[in-house]
């Protein structure tokens, strides 16, 4: 097995997580009713959100299998965490909302991004 944390895999995984939080965090604002919202775009932003959820806990698994243990539990502390300052400087720059819109494109290619990145490393 490998023993590696690859650079891709951990800023791919950080995006992941970065574009997720900022689902969750639009998801949050809209029911809180900061933000005036329809129920469509609510159920898009919850629906989204549970996708993203799923396959990223696919990939960690994915990881986990591919790698020593040690480093899927490493990319699911640290790279969550990176993922979350980044989300938190991204809402900051370009606003929550912006954020959130382009979550919908965004966790989907971190997610093919990281699963390539983790498929590159050697069995």
């Amino acid at each position: 097995m490998p023993d590696q944390l690859p650079l891709e895999v951990f800023l791919g995984w950080a995006a992941l997580f970065a574009f997720i939080c900022a689902h969750a965090h639009h998801e949050k604002m809209i029911k809180s009713c900061r933000i005036k919202a329809s129920g469509r775009l609510l159920r898009m932003v919850e629906i989204s959100s549970l996708l993203g959820l799923i396959i990223g806990s696919g990939i960690l698994i994915f990881y986990f299998i591919k790698v020593r243990w040690y480093w899927a539990f490493a990319l699911a502390i640290f790279g969550s965490f990176v993922g979350a300052i980044s989300a938190g400087l991204l809402f900051g720059l370009i606003g929550e909302e912006k954020m959130s819109k382009r979550a919908f494109i965004g966790w989907p290619l971190a997610a093919i991004f990281t699963i390539f990145a983790i498929i590159k490393i050697a069995p």
